[in-house]
């Protein structure tokens, strides 16, 4: 299940998952997100994976949610793109698509802890005083 939250000001928008996913899911509200017409002006996206209990995406997969974004990225290339992943596997994954996402120039954050993503955000992305780390 995906549950997604945008945020009270309109700069963020949460991806949170949990339980069993398909590929499928995501992948719609991937493309939801991308045509919206808040998409452009977002500042971040941050999809929380914590409470996935069978997370199963090929490197097929990966490599298409990477197209997509870069795609995306043409329409709003500042945009930065925070993951949390507790298992190493979710880690691991994280990591390997932020490879395959280069290209789009968005920024990366990778994080084991939602409240580690929240703070990060806090402090890089929605304070008067930012810092790209």
């Amino acid at each position: 299940m995906i549950d997604v939250t945008i945020t009270d000001d309109n700069t963020g928008i949460i991806f949170t998952l949990s339980g069993e996913f398909s590929a499928d899911e995501i992948l719609s509200k991937i493309k939801e997100l991308f045509n919206s017409d808040i998409f452009p002006n977002l500042k971040y996206w941050l999809i929380d994976r914590s409470l996935v209990t069978n997370y199963n995406l090929s490197n097929e997969q990966v490599q298409l949610l990477a197209r997509l974004c870069i795609d995306a990225s043409k329409t709003n290339s500042s945009l930065a793109h925070i993951l949390v992943s507790k298992t190493d596997l979710e880690y691991g994954i994280a990591n390997m698509f932020h490879v395959h996402v280069e290209k789009s120039g968005w920024l990366f954050k990778s994080f084991r802890e939602r409240q580690e993503a929240d703070e990060w955000i806090k402090v890089n992305l929605l304070s008067t005083n930012k810092v790209r780390l």
